[in-house]
């Protein structure tokens, strides 16, 4: 089977198929006919901290993985709160349910006090400098 790798859509594309993508308007106008050696090398899993590029004559080559944006650092820190805080809600919920119902002891009743300091810390973070963030400790349970 032979393929072609459009460096626009940073893509390989099977000839058999060729067909198939003109009738349906996707077969890219800038394509390069490559071997097996090639298309196996280039969609196989990419050596670390590389990622599959167009490379100067259009051939694909292995390029450097860009630093993250600002706003991508930023999603990352906020998407970790939010899974710390989950975490906390699941291990907090039998104990709150225990408190609401009157029927907590002593211990657990402190380890909950624990845990909803450790939430409040996680609200009152600045996440939005995204860098060299020191999250809290979690309590010990």
């Amino acid at each position: 089977m032979g393929y072609v790798y459009s460096p626009v859509t940073n893509t390989f594309y099977p000839l058999e198929l060729m067909d198939d993508y003109v009738n349906a308007g996707t077969w890219p106008e800038v394509n390069i006919e490559v071997d097996s050696q090639t298309y196996y090398e280039f969609t196989a899993p990419p050596p670390e901290g590389k990622v599959r590029v167009a490379g100067i004559h259009g051939f694909p080559t292995w390029g450097d993985i860009p630093p993250l944006t600002a706003e991508q650092l930023l999603s990352q820190a906020e998407n970790k709160r939010q899974s710390l805080l989950k975490y906390a809600d699941e291990i907090t919920a039998d104990w709150r349910t225990e408190l609401a119902l009157g029927e907590i002891n002593e211990v657990n009743k402190r380890q909950l006090s624990e845990w909803m300091a450790y939430k409040r810390e996680l609200k009152a973070m600045d996440i939005t400098t995204a860098l060299g963030i020191t999250w809290p400790n979690q309590p010990v349970t």
